[in-house]
């Protein structure tokens, strides 16, 4: 919880986890901490959620905010 919250200490998790990316819903507070975060940027953003990785990576940015995406199960 204090990850998603961007508590005190909410690095330590990454430290102890080191990811290679990280999935987060835009709505919790430590999807901004990590977009202004140096060591991290954000590949993937959508209505809902957003995907974060290490600033070094080669991942592309993909922007899909407003877009209507439709899901389906089978």
């Amino acid at each position: 919880m204090r990850f998603e919250n961007a508590t005190e200490g909410w690095s330590e998790f990454l430290e102890k986890y080191p990811p290679d990316a990280i999935l987060v819903d835009v709505e919790r507070p430590i999807s901004a901490v990590l977009t202004e975060h140096p060591s991290w940027r954000r590949v993937y953003r959508d209505d809902v959620y957003a995907i974060h990785a290490p600033a070094e990576s080669a991942l592309p940015v993909v922007d899909r905010t407003g877009t209507r995406l439709a899901a389906t199960f089978p």
